[in-house]
């Protein structure tokens, strides 16, 4: 039996190859990502790209999907490439394995892509993908702040200029604003209020803990919303 056949049943098979044909960039495959990029994955996009300059540490098995405790040290991009192929030995995957942002043209790693999910934690760096896609009329999704939350139900999809209760949003409209954009960029965020129970980071800001669920729920949101679009999947559509 096909392994789409269940999705088959509920999208159709000309939605499914629709999918098969899509190509997708996943910037940044942690707590967020990962999960995206698995659903993504498992609902049959046929060609990602992965994009991430990090190694797997022992901090990500709380949350990262990617992640156990066989494959610590491993780069991140390498360990999601190789859950992509189990699930789907089909699947065309390109990896790169930096942080984009370094360079004036590693943006373009994302250039001839259907969809972009930003599941980056670096402000200057998500600034740079996200003002590239809007540019480059590149369609994308970006998360917002997962750290600090335990309430799935406060999130939800919206425009960036809808967004309220996220500190990193509010950071993200401020410096979109200063780019002279307002709008047009869909997003997942939290309302509910981050929480710290104390301590700093590497960069003297607070130092916010994450629950295993969570990024997983945000990365299911990013992917749905990537789905959704490419089907053109509407609410009408379930009446």
């Amino acid at each position: 039996m096909n392994w789409q056949d269940r999705t088959i049943r509920l999208i159709g098979d000309d939605k499914a190859a629709t999918l098969r044909d899509a190509k997708v960039a996943v910037v940044g495959v942690g707590g967020v990502g990962s999960a995206a990029m698995e659903m993504l994955c498992r609902a049959g996009i046929g060609h990602l790209v992965l994009i991430d300059g990090d190694a797997v540490a022992p901090t990500n098995l709380n949350r990262q999907l990617i992640s156990t405790a066989a494959n610590i040290g491993q780069r991140k991009v390498f360990a999601a490439a190789d859950r992509c192929r189990q699930i789907n030995p089909g699947i065309s995957i390109d990896v790169h394995d930096c942080f984009l942002g370094k360079s004036d043209n590693d943006k373009d790693l994302v250039d001839n892509c259907d969809f972009v999910v930003d599941a980056i934690d670096d402000v200057p760096a998500k600034i740079s993908l996200i003002s590239h896609c809007l540019e480059q009329g590149i369609s994308m999704v970006s998360s917002m702040g997962a750290a600090g939350r335990t309430d799935p139900s406060k999130t939800a999809l919206a425009d960036i200029s809808r967004t309220f209760g996220c500190p990193l949003a509010r950071t993200i409209r401020a410096k979109l604003r200063e780019k002279g954009i307002n709008k047009g960029l869909t997003v997942v965020f939290s309302s509910e209020k981050a929480v710290s129970l104390g301590g700093r980071d590497e960069n003297g800001g607070r130092a916010f803990g994450t629950i295993s669920y969570l990024p997983a729920v945000f990365g299911c949101f990013a992917a749905a919303y990537v789905i959704r679009s490419l089907c053109g999947i509407t609410e009408k559509d379930k009446s």
